[in-house]
């Protein structure tokens, strides 16, 4: 697993370009704004839904009991949260792939990947497919784990931790490998180093747990995938130029 801590490290460093830097917060930033902005215009409405939900799955009106109307703004708040941190984190996540990926694969090549060929064949739409079939699949779970904010709110942080790593490992391998792997090269590392991606997803979802620092979380992970992927192809390929080599001899 040295790799991928490797990998994880030099993501960090590349913040020390500033440019780098500011264009990391941009994803988190639009997201954050979009969410907050739709919670504020519909504040009412959220409120009297999940007032109305909590009647329905205790069986008391919170209007009419005093205590019942506390508790029920207290879980009006763990429901907001439960629900809106993970399409925060998703939302940041699909912009940071289909418009921040691309730029750092175009800054990595001219920095540390520049004699690595792009045999790949990634165009927009591919990477937008891919967005969109790991979006389906990461709010399906989402609404199936969802009522786990009422009945087990301590387990919040592992669902969401769970789901955020899987859709990290989901766009982020195909995004920096398609565009330089061909087919074979592509499938072989998939599979090879599959416990790997899976370990660096679940590791970068941690960033994305931690406040503060979950504001560059996306792009971090961005570049975790990308410095993991390259370096995977530019040493499978050096390792298959050296067997042909031996083989002509």
């Amino acid at each position: 697993m040295n790799d991928v801590f490797r990998a994880l490290a030099r993501s960090f460093r590349e913040l020390a370009d500033p440019k780098v830097a500011f264009i990391s917060m941009i994803p988190m930033f639009i997201s954050a704004f979009l969410w907050v902005t739709l919670v504020y215009l519909f504040w009412d409405n959220l409120f009297e839904l999940s007032i109305d939900f909590i009647n329905e799955y205790t069986g008391h009106f919170v209007e009419d009991d005093q205590f019942f109307k506390k508790l029920g703004g207290v879980a009006f708040i763990i429901i907001l949260l439960a629900t809106i941190i993970p399409l925060l984190l998703f939302s940041a996540s699909i912009a940071n792939s289909l418009f921040i990926m691309p730029i750092i694969l175009v800054y990595l090549e001219g920095r540390s990947y520049s004699s690595l060929k792009k045999l790949g064949h990634s165009t927009f739409l591919k990477s937008l497919g891919n967005v969109m079939a790991g979006s389906l699949l990461y709010l399906s779970l989402w609404l199936f784990l969802l009522p786990l904010s009422i009945s087990a709110s301590f387990l919040v942080p592992i669902y969401l931790w769970f789901i955020t790593g899987w859709l990290s490992q989901k766009l982020n391998f195909y995004d920096a490998l398609s565009g330089h792997a061909n087919a074979i090269e592509f499938e072989k590392i998939k599979k090879s180093k599959r416990y790997s991606i899976a370990f660096l997803g679940g590791l970068t979802a941690v960033i994305h747990m931690i406040p503060i620092v979950n504001i560059i979380a996306p792009t971090i992970t961005s570049f975790s995938f990308a410095h993991f992927c390259l370096n995977e192809l530019k040493v499978s390929r050096s390792l298959s130029s050296g067997l042909s080599e031996k083989c002509s001899y």
